[in-house]
């Protein structure tokens, strides 16, 4: 009698058929009036339309862009070459931007990856915990070049060679002028309003010191960042901006 397979491998099976060419569990699958791949095949026929379906609520503005078709076939190709790892569905979907980057037939659309990854901020904006914005009475604080400034977990920020955030609102009311292209550039905020998700372009210094103050930076090496190439910057609008908004979250001492 042959050796029944382990738990492992039934489970390996299991996801190779669900994902591969073909249908190893097949053997240990009885036909019940189907084929055991045909059986197999209404459970690969679900997870794909499920994944399919998360890529569709995420990325919308990208299925706008490339129409149902070709998004179809990247939402497959891209969950045989990242399957989920996680549980949580809203997890699915952390690499698109960088399978699209590289997708042979996405290579002529060289904007489509950054406005992925600026829809992907979007998300992780809306999901983000909540945390209480810096108490009005410390406002006073926050040029201090020796303190640490710590942003709201929703604020993200995404930096691109393309017009990103007029790609993204051409995809969601396209003109009958067309798609412009020729606009350079841009930096967007990305942030949480109560239950709605914010973005607002920004300059490059702006987006120079925010990108510090993310990674952890001080004031004064942010805005060491921010003027590196002797770029005029207007710390105090910016300030006023995140204060306004109230994404600021905490000052810290400067311990470094």
């Amino acid at each position: 009698m042959p050796q029944s397979p382990s738990l492992l491998e039934l489970q390996r099976a299991f996801a190779d058929s669900m994902l591969g060419e073909h249908y190893p569990l097949a053997a240990c699958v009885r036909p019940h009036g189907l084929k055991a791949e045909q059986r197999l095949q209404v459970y690969r026929n679900i997870v794909m339309i499920t994944a399919t379906d998360v890529l569709r609520t995420s990325y919308p503005a990208v299925l706008a862009l490339v129409g149902e078709e070709f998004f179809s076939v990247a939402a497959t190709r891209y969950l045989r070459t990242y399957p989920s790892q996680s549980g949580n569905l809203q997890d699915y979907g952390a690499h698109f931007a960088d399978f699209l980057a590289v997708m042979p037939e996405a290579l002529s659309l060289d904007y489509l990856a950054d406005v992925a990854r600026l829809e992907w901020a979007r998300q992780q904006a809306y999901l983000a915990g909540e945390s209480a914005p810096l108490d009005s009475s410390r406002a006073g604080a926050v040029v201090n070049s020796g303190l640490h400034l710590l942003l709201r977990p929703d604020v993200h920020l995404i930096s691109s060679l393309h017009p990103v955030l007029d790609i993204w609102r051409f995809s969601q009311a396209p003109s009958p002028e067309g798609l412009s292209l020729g606009t350079g550039g841009q930096h967007i905020l990305v942030w949480r309003d109560k239950d709605q998700v914010a973005m607002q372009a920004i300059d490059q210094p702006a987006s120079r010191f925010i990108a510090a103050l993310i990674e952890g930076a001080s004031m004064d090496k942010a805005y060491a960042k921010a003027t590196e190439d002797e770029t005029e910057f207007d710390l105090q609008g910016l300030i006023t901006l995140l204060l306004h908004h109230q994404l600021i979250c905490a000052i810290e001492e400067h311990t470094t």
